[in-house]
């Protein structure tokens, strides 16, 4: 299912929430404790429950369209520029903990859905 590719994610310098609140003028604390809301349970795996196109839509949904620059903002962020797809995009795959990674993916299965064919 997933390919083993060089771990894209920005490890250096991961934002932390004082960061994103400069960089959007004080907006969307609340959008960004949403989407790091597992990251103490999961660590950097939490980033397949919401960190991505899937995620958020959810977040428009609950926080309204306003809130979608910020979590696009937020993502992009994590993701040296892009915004995975959804759960099972190739930006999301096993690395140190795959216990840990599982659990994460299964609650973003709980959450979304099944990815589309």
């Amino acid at each position: 299912m997933f390919v083993n590719i060089e771990n894209l994610l920005e490890r250096k310098g991961l934002m932390e929430l004082k960061d994103h609140l400069v960089q959007t003028h004080g907006k969307g604390e609340d959008i960004h404790r949403f989407l790091d809301q597992y990251h103490e349970e999961f660590g950097d795996v939490h980033r397949v429950i919401f960190h991505h196109d899937v995620g958020i839509n959810h977040i428009v949904a609950k926080f309204g369209e306003e809130a979608r620059w910020v979590a696009e903002k937020h993502v992009m962020d994590d993701f040296k520029g892009k915004i995975p797809f959804g759960i099972d995009d190739y930006w999301f795959f096993p690395e140190m903990n795959e216990l840990k990674y599982l659990k994460a993916f299964r609650l973003a299965l709980k959450i979304h859905g099944e990815p589309d064919e």
